[in-house]
């Protein structure tokens, strides 16, 4: 019986090893540049913004259409008066993220899709 444990053991730490590699090739992967758009316009259409880490941004008034913040910590950033249409947010932190007066349109937020401005 000893043997058998030890052989299950072994056959779950492979296995679990496997879905490792493979699960970690789909880390979010922002584009630096669309990044650097965002950080220099406050717009950002069709931008790449995976797994950022704006937490503490700045991002009033910001103008974001079709992009992909899937993973990004926006905690305790402020997205006041924040423009947002066909935006995806939905694994994103929002952790004492300020949403003020944000216009959603087709929005995919953690909580479901947003479409109280379009």
């Amino acid at each position: 019986m000893t043997k058998t444990v030890a052989k299950m053991k072994k056959l779950n730490l492979t296995i679990l090893a496997i879905i490792a590699l493979i699960f970690g090739s789909f880390a979010y992967a922002a584009d630096p540049e669309d990044l650097q758009k965002l950080m220099d316009t406050n717009n950002c259409m069709s931008c790449d913004l995976r797994g950022v880490d704006l937490k503490g941004a700045t991002l009033w008034d910001a103008y974001l259409k079709n992009a992909d913040l899937r993973g990004a910590d926006l905690s305790n950033a402020n997205l006041s008066n924040a423009i947002l249409i066909d935006a995806d947010f939905r694994t994103a932190i929002l952790k004492n993220t300020i949403l003020s007066n944000v216009i959603y349109c087709r929005t995919k937020m953690p909580w479901g899709e947003e479409n109280n401005d379009c």
